[in-house]
């Protein structure tokens, strides 16, 4: 079964995480956490555990898929410190102006 001893987007054999693995993916078979269309979009070949999805990408894919899953998450991150930047800039520009209207 994909996502258990197979890589869930290659399907190359992978060593079973944890003995929860085989009963996260039934649970995740029959109550899917995306739509399917959503994780089939993504080349899944079985539908991800919530952790899978949410926590830890790269469980249940090989060592090759799941770096590269890790880096999807990791997108956010990069997002997160433009936004952070962009919240200083215009912060600083705004006190610049307070700061030399005339009182």
């Amino acid at each position: 079964m994909y996502g258990v001893d197979q890589c869930r987007v290659c399907g190359k054999t992978i060593v079973v995480r944890s003995p929860k693995s085989l009963d996260e993916q039934l649970k995740a078979i029959r109550k899917p956490v995306v739509p399917e269309k959503v994780w089939r979009a993504r080349g899944y070949l079985t539908p991800p555990t919530h952790a899978q999805w949410r926590a830890n990408p790269a469980d249940g894919c090989c060592g090759a898929c799941g770096l590269l899953e890790m880096r999807k998450k990791f997108h956010h991150v990069v997002r997160f410190w433009i936004l952070a930047g962009g919240f200083l800039v215009l912060t600083s520009v705004v006190v610049t102006i307070i700061k030399f209207l005339p009182h």
